[in-house]
């Protein structure tokens, strides 16, 4: 049988921020992977691993298969801090994975699950709407002409990875 592949995004991180449809995929993972830090409190049935990125995610899945595991349909569970769509390392995982289904290297199926991105819970918690804002991140990669690009726009979301970024955006 395939394994089933759930790319699910955490969103803030609490557990009362998961969409009811992430917590299901979690408590039915046979399978768990991503940081460490958000695997922490979890407990899949079989197995948890700390991998994100998605060549030790890919090799680890064709080791899994190639084990002969799959006598029974595998419930793998990937997370993603954030939303699975917004400045996520999801949709490179995705595309690998569908480029290994098509030309045959896993059996799988693969669904992405979105979580609550952080700048849709701010702006609901200022009662701001962000349609019309410029959105820009910081996480992990330098934005040339930062403060050019927020002058162009009256309303900007930055995202950052931590005080690093601060520092660096002052």
């Amino acid at each position: 049988a395939p394994m089933e592949i759930t790319l699910a995004g955490l969103g803030m991180g609490s557990p009362a921020c998961r969409t009811r449809e992430v917590e299901e995929a979690i408590d039915q993972a046979d399978i768990l992977l991503g940081a460490e830090r958000m695997l922490a409190h979890l407990q899949p049935r079989l197995e948890k691993r700390p991998y994100y990125r998605t060549e030790e995610i890919m090799e680890y899945l064709r080791e899994v298969q190639d084990q002969n595991c799959l006598l029974e349909r595998r419930r793998v569970v990937v997370l993603f801090s954030g939303d699975s769509g917004f400045y996520s390392g999801c949709q490179s995982l995705y595309l690998a994975l569908q480029e290994e289904i098509r030309t045959g290297g896993l059996q799988a199926v693969v669904r992405v699950l979105p979580g609550i991105s952080s700048v849709a819970y701010l702006a609901a918690c200022i009662g701001e709407s962000y349609q019309d804002a410029a959105i820009y991140s910081m996480h992990g990669k330098t934005i040339h002409n930062l403060a050019g690009k927020i002058g162009r726009s009256p309303k900007t979301f930055l995202l950052t990875s931590g005080a690093k970024d601060i520092r660096q955006l002052g």
